[in-house]
C-alpha cells in the first residue's frame, strides 16, 4: 500500500465519551438557579463546586461546570 496514505481511515474516535452523567448535569444547573436567585451570591463555576462539596457530592472539574454552563 506505499504511495496510497490517503486510503488509511484515522484511528481517532469520532465521539467523546463524557465525565458526568445527566443527574451531575442537572445538579450543575440547578445550583447555578439556586444561587442566581441569592442576594450577593457568586454564580461562578468555583461557588458551584462549593456547593457540590456542601451537599457531600463529589464535585466536577471547574473546566466542566463551565462546559454545563456555557451549553445551557
Amino acid at each position: 500500500m506505499k504511495g496510497q496514505w490517503y486510503l488509511d481511515h484515522p484511528s481517532v474516535p469520532h465521539t467523546i465519551k463524557r465525565s458526568y452523567t445527566k443527574e451531575q448535569e442537572e445538579l450543575v444547573i440547578r445550583l447555578r438557579k439556586e444561587l442566581e436567585d441569592t442576594l450577593y451570591a457568586q454564580i461562578g463555576a468555583v461557588s458551584i463546586q462549593w456547593e457540590m462539596e456542601k451537599l457531600n457530592v463529589k464535585p466536577l472539574p471547574v473546566w466542566t461546570i463551565d462546559r454545563i454552563i456555557k451549553r445551557n
